[in-house]
């Protein structure tokens, strides 16, 4: 007898558990693409964009981003998620996760 008790508890907990968790959104930083990297070199390219005080690189928008910044006039604000490169040349290049 106790232990269907203690199966039916198991059971009640996990469905509690289950119903009570949710998936956030992702948090999106504010940003500011202030324009291309015109420098000539290997290491460089991209454009440069500041967030949280540091200014970083990327190379590419993501693929579902509408933001066109051959067409665009800088500074831009935007929001922003991303991942820091692993090994980069200067050590300043981002991955855009979203931008928005």
């Amino acid at each position: 007898m106790k232990t269907h008790i203690k199966i039916i508890a198991f059971f009640i907990l996990y469905i509690l558990i289950a119903v009570s968790c949710s998936k956030d959104k992702p948090v999106v930083f504010d940003g500011v693409i202030s324009g291309p990297d015109m420098r000539k070199s290997v290491c460089c390219g991209g454009w440069f964009i500041e967030v949280e005080g540091e200014t970083f690189r990327f190379l590419a928008v993501p693929d579902d981003c509408n933001i066109d910044l051959n067409q665009e006039s800088f500074p831009l604000q935007v929001g922003v998620n991303w991942i820091k490169e692993a090994e980069s040349c200067p050590g300043d290049e981002i991955n855009l996760t979203r931008l928005v």
